[in-house]
């Protein structure tokens, strides 16, 4: 769909406009894709993408140079992918707007994403996720354990962190000491300390875990496991008193035991430690303009038929036998099997609330 923005003589003012008009029309990210003969830009919303009306070619190193600058990544550096971040004031509603930033080069010049980061997102607590009353009353007890490890898996974009972030939130005490490592910290959540990795100077995730360990932490999130080291500190610090949040990039639940185990990880310490792993996906949810009046077309959705998108979910809560098949190595397909005898809902049959 084609949505049309004009030029500014200003630079800065097109850019800034660009931005507050994607975030305020809903956007997810926003793209500024070059071609042979012009930059593309565009945004999705609700897993559609829109676009606007592309610039000439030879503007589109300025523009997304200073795209670049106000993300303080290096303007100069071109081959390599960048990561930043934007904070600009809509004038209007007074509103902070933040953006992150990626960038990566192409044939035709770099090509830069922004993921808005949505204030809204991270105050939704877990009964505005999607969930049913029954699978919120499930993870809320799991997520109240006193250690172990519970993992949110899911592809990329499908809401891992902000359902970590409403976990966090749900479950703080301030007798309690927090902890998160993120790549990057999207969000402020008051009372936790976060600490974004910075590999630029060796500040991964593990290396931050292992510190971690030296602050007696109750609860310790990670944005994120990605190699066996990580993994190996997780569970090490879930079999030690730790409640050990984090997520993976799986398909689904009884995948992201087959992950764990094909990084390294022993079954027998794997078995030992998880708690539960809570698989999701967002999927449209039908605008309601549309569906109850049959009005069309509808400037609610922009005619897509959709508005907003909401959680799908899938909890395996990890039994005595679960762990007996986890620990014997067995596969994905028996692990799920025998989720689903325990009354595991698949993905597939999930319904949304």
């Amino acid at each position: 769909m084609q949505k049309n923005l004009p030029l500014k003589s200003s630079l800065a003012d097109f850019v800034q406009e660009t931005l507050i008009h994607c975030a305020t029309q809903g956007a997810s990210d926003i793209h500024f894709e070059p071609s042979f003969n012009e930059l593309k830009i565009r945004y999705r919303k609700d897993g559609f993408f829109y676009n606007l009306s592309p610039l000439p070619l030879i503007l589109s190193d300025k523009v997304l140079a200073h795209i670049k600058s106000i993300a303080h990544l290096n303007v100069a550096e071109r081959n390599k992918p960048q990561d930043g971040r934007i904070s600009l004031q809509n004038h209007t509603s007074k509103n902070l707007l933040n953006f992150r930033v990626s960038t990566i080069p192409a044939q035709f010049g770099e090509t830069l994403v922004l993921r808005v980061l949505n204030d809204a997102s991270r105050n939704l607590t877990l009964d505005q996720l999607g969930m049913d009353f029954q699978l919120i009353e499930n993870v809320r007890k799991l997520a109240h354990l006193p250690h172990g490890l519970f993992i949110v898996t899911g592809p990329t974009g499908s809401g891992k962190t902000t359902t970590l972030y409403s976990l966090l939130q749900d479950i703080y005490s301030p007798n309690k000491k927090y902890l998160t490592v993120e790549d990057p910290v999207e969000y402020i959540l008051p009372g936790i300390s976060q600490i974004a990795i910075n590999t630029g100077i060796g500040l991964t995730f593990s290396k931050v875990l292992r510190a971690f360990l030296r602050h007696d932490p109750d609860v310790i999130m990670i944005g994120e496991i990605r190699d066996l080291e990580t993994a190996q500190i997780a569970i090490q610090a879930s079999l030690t008193g730790h409640l050990v949040f984090t997520t993976l990039h799986t398909n689904n639940a009884a995948s992201a035991v087959i992950r764990l185990l094909d990084l390294g990880i022993p079954s027998s310490l794997l078995a030992s430690s998880l708690q539960c792993i809570l698989a999701q996906r967002l999927i449209p949810k039908p605008c309601i303009h549309c569906h109850k009046n049959s009005i069309f077309p509808c400037p609610q959705c922009n005619n897509s038929g959709y508005q907003g998108r909401t959680g799908q979910f899938e909890l395996m809560s990890i039994s005595p036998t679960l762990r007996q098949i986890i620990s014997k190595n067995n596969s994905v397909q028996i692990i799920e099997s025998q989720a689903i005898s325990e009354g595991m809902i698949s993905l597939g049959n999930a319904r949304y609330s």
